[in-house]
């Protein structure tokens, strides 16, 4: 009896744009259960009729009791992206922009704001308005009969998806495939990893086919193929029309409206805007190509699967001459490919090929009855090809893609190559850590830096640790790594951790909630100021508005000349992320630092988990420094620490407006208006509130402290790191030099190597390393770097190994238990209630 099951489970985020998957791959599973299967076959739909769920099910069941194979078929992501699998159509800010710009080409304003009607139903009336308009001056004469208005259309694909095109896609087949080998239900005739798994689609189903090939060629057997393309069509991808709207869209509608033909694209993040984050890039195009010599190339160093397709002479959707030459390939380079080329009437037969077109309108049937069979028979009749390697890497242009399996899944690793001379960059994105303490799934990678010399074994791994000021500029830190690792023969990373662009410069934005809505009416109110605009929505121009009014107050003289108004403003950071402080930040460090170890990509002069880690940094950067050997001690060996806080300094937290704004906030302008003064606070979900679950306790503030005594005695039985510290001995707002004191005593106390440098006086200033009796000193890091490095690295290396077998360590924090523990290359958090009697632990 063939029997069918559904599975939902968690594939892949997209590794590419750094955006977190919000849905789960379905698939379906088909297999008699009568006879065991000889086969795993994917019939893996296109973008036409064969995504019908009725017909795919059939299919499935014929081929499962007609060859004895378990048949999955998989909802890849993005495959409802028709109106038949529930798509829908809108429009996003371009094709809004055409409908504005056509409309002025036929004389016809169109009064308010479209930007709230993207959804298709709700602009059935501005579209009927249109169609009625054209209709009438057709009628009078004014437009000629045959006119047509062509406007531009998305589709939204159902489950909010988005076309990334290929790569997803490709590894939701080959997670569907790696979940059954797991979690097989079936009796198979061999071992489950010796089964033949064979890919079968035709158009874009083909393509994918291709892809799973490409992504994971030790896992494919056989592709079975019908008219799908060698290079990506850009008409598919999205952003087409931001070429040409009408001619690089995936297909057109004039049956919607009267007078109007709709050429209508997918929904894509990607872009070919300059200067975007999301600008696809030639490598970005080349990874998608099968037809890439230098990666078929690659591919063939792997098992090689058995390629069988059909095309059309004359397709001129997926050219034939980009398929020729890919098949071409395939057989230079030892691969069994063969290429049916179908180009005349006379190879049509009405029923396997029916027509001169892409796709040939083929019975996928018959093309499975005919096609599978000998290719089963070709795969059990070859030799095996044994892999041990389950990763391929591919370079595309400036990109390095790394496909991995890993944990039952197919893994994603993209980096940025870049390089001068011998030193080389390379950027990572990659899961790290969610918000433990208050339950927040993470919806952003972390991304980070790698800096190294490729001529130079690696002496030890250097983390420069930006914080809040100028160092956090991306150009800057660029620089700064390339020279310590040219000059010291050490990696460098540097890391974008959470809720690192949280400040205009790194790219944050304003906004206000609540409470800054609340303070501006009670000084709007104060001042004698009406606020006759929703307050839902303040933006800078409503700020400029009662900047204005203001100043016409002033010149009327109907206001005080020293007039002011003092208000709070959030900052929004970049990647929708908030501030955590402290604990995600430092566990993005470690997390890095793991990443490199199980990843290594240079040579070093030891074993990379011998190599000295050193973290560097400048007040926040050198907090996190203090924080990651807190959390990590046994993987950390010196901490360089300019002007770093011992305590938490909650002002940077976010909440300080709750008790005051104009005293507690993490940043002040009166720069940006005339007659507006604007108190800065991190956005955050942390409160003083303590019916909140998201409650500032003290258990929350005392594991973020550095100076808390209890704590270092519990760090201090791992392995000691080496301190070095700069501090200035009246930097009483940010960072008080008497608690930083009294850190460098207990750490000495408890036997650690630390040495805090104190200025006091100008006479300590050079003008060149420490340069001013502030917060900072507005020191030089690559002069502290070159001063402290070299002497922390020769002390690191000339002390005993300190050996540390457990890779976890815990803190009691009032009434909480925070344990840190290393587990598949991360570092990772339990947090449990603790029912302890209260003790005095505060260090303010």
């Amino acid at each position: 009896m063939v029997v069918s099951k559904i599975y939902e489970i968690n594939s892949c985020d997209d590794m590419e744009l750094g955006v977190k998957r919000s849905t789960k791959l379905n698939f379906k599973l088909c297999y008699d259960d009568d006879k065991p299967v000889n086969a795993i076959v994917f019939i893996v739909p296109g973008c036409g009729g064969d995504v019908d769920k009725a017909y795919r099910d059939y299919l499935a069941e014929f081929t499962a009791r007609e060859f004895n194979v378990a048949v999955i078929n998989v909802d890849y992501h993005h495959i409802y992206n028709r109106l038949v699998t529930g798509a829908r159509y809108y429009m996003d800010e371009f094709d809004q922009e055409i409908l504005r710009e056509k409309c002025r080409e036929i004389n016809l304003q169109l009064g308010g704001d479209l930007s709230s009607l993207k959804n298709f139903d709700k602009l059935n009336g501005v579209l009927s308005a249109v169609s009625n308009y054209i209709d009438n001056n057709k009628n009078s004469g004014a437009f000629p009969k045959d006119f047509v208005l062509n406007l531009s259309l998305t589709i939204d694909p159902a489950k909010d998806e988005y076309q990334n095109f290929g790569i997803m896609q490709a590894q939701d087949l080959i997670n569907a495939l790696l979940f059954i080998k797991a979690n097989a239900p079936f009796k198979a005739i061999k071992n489950l990893n010796e089964l033949p798994v064979v890919m079968i689609g035709s158009s874009h189903g083909g393509y994918l086919s291709h892809m799973a090939a490409k992504i994971a060629p030790w896992l494919i057997d056989g592709v079975i193929d019908n008219s799908s393309y060698a290079k990506y069509p850009l008409r598919i991808v999205g952003f087409g029309k931001e070429l040409d709207y009408m001619n690089h869209c995936c297909s057109s509608n004039d049956m919607l409206f009267k007078h109007i033909n709709f050429f209508i694209s997918d929904k894509t993040l990607w872009t070919l805007k300059d200067g975007s984050d999301k600008r696809f890039m030639p490598a970005h195009e080349k990874i998608r190509y099968i037809l890439n010599l230098d990666h078929v190339k690659t591919q063939s160093k792997y098992p090689k699967p058995i390629y069988l397709s059909y095309h059309y002479a004359g397709d001129d959707i997926a050219p034939i001459a980009d398929k020729s030459e890919l098949y071409s390939e395939f057989n230079a380079c030892g691969i069994d490919a063969t290429l049916k080329i179908i180009k005349d009437e006379s190879e049509l037969d009405g029923k396997f090929i029916k027509s001169l077109t892409h796709g040939f309108d083929m019975s996928i049937k018959t093309l499975i009855s005919k096609e599978l069979p000998p290719m089963l028979a070709k795969i059990a009749a070859r030799p095996k090809q044994p892999c041990e390697d389950k990763s391929i890497t591919y370079i595309s242009e400036n990109l390095e893609y790394k496909f991995f399996e890993s944990n039952d899944k197919i893994n994603l690793q993209v980096s940025k190559i870049w390089q001068n001379g011998t030193v080389v960059k390379k950027t990572y994105k990659i899961h790290s850590c969610d918000d433990t303490e208050l339950n927040i799934k993470r919806e952003s990678l972390l991304e980070f830096n790698l800096c190294f010399d490729t001529k130079k074994p690696i002496t030890s791994i250097v983390f420069i640790i930006p914080g809040y000021g100028g160092d956090a500029d991306s150009n800057y830190r660029e620089h700064l790594a390339q020279f310590v690792a040219s000059e010291f023969s050490v990696a460098v990373v540097g890391v974008n951790y959470h809720c690192i662009g949280d400040r205009p410069q790194t790219g944050a934005t304003i906004f206000f909630d609540d409470l800054d809505r609340s303070i501006l009416k009670k000084e709007c109110a104060r001042c004698g100021i009406e606020l006759l605009e929703n307050l839902s929505v303040i933006d800078t121009q409503t700020l400029l508005d009662i900047d204005n009014l203001i100043d016409a107050r002033k010149r009327d003289k109907t206001a005080p000349q020293d007039l002011s108004l003092k208000l709070s403003i959030s900052l929004q950071p970049t990647k929708n992320e908030y501030q955590n402080f402290g604990i995600m930040q430092a566990q993005d460090l470690i997390n890095a630092l793991l990443f490199v170890k199980a990843n290594t990509p240079f040579e070093c002069t030891t074993d990379i988990n011998d190599l000295p880690v050193v973290m560097i940094g400048s007040s926040h950067g050198g907090y996190l420094s203090h924080m990651a050997a807190k959390i990590a001690p046994w993987l950390i060996d010196g901490v360089i620490d300019n002007s770093s806080y011992a305590l938490a300094h909650w002002p940077f937290i976010g909440f300080g407006k709750e008790i005051d704004y104009m005293k507690y906030y993490s940043g002040y302008t009166s720069e940006c208006y005339h007659n507006i003064e604007l108190y800065l606070f991190d956005k955050t979900h942390w409160t003083l509130d303590k019916a909140s679950p998201a409650y500032f306790s003290k258990s929350r503030k005392y594991i973020r402290e550095i100076l808390m005594p209890q704590h270092l005695k519990v760090q201090s039985g791992y392995k000691k790191q080496i301190y070095t510290s700069y501090h200035y001995a009246y930097d009483d707002f940010y960072a008080p030099a008497s608690e930083k004191q009294r850190l460098y005593d207990e750490l000495k106390n408890l036997g650690y190597d630390a040495t805090l440098n104190i200025i006091e006086n100008g006479s300590q200033l050079d003008g060149k390393f420490i340069k001013t009796l502030t917060h900072g000193l507005d020191m030089s890091i690559k002069t502290l770097i070159s001063k402290e490095l070299p002497p922390m690295l020769a002390k690191i290396t000339a002390r005993p190994k300190q050996p540390c077998e457990d890779k976890s360590i815990s803190y009691v924090s009032d009434d909480l238990e925070y344990k840190f523990f290393e587990a598949n290359d991360k570092i990772n958090l339990e947090i449990k209630e603790q029912n302890l009697p209260q003790q005095n632990h505060d260090n303010k």
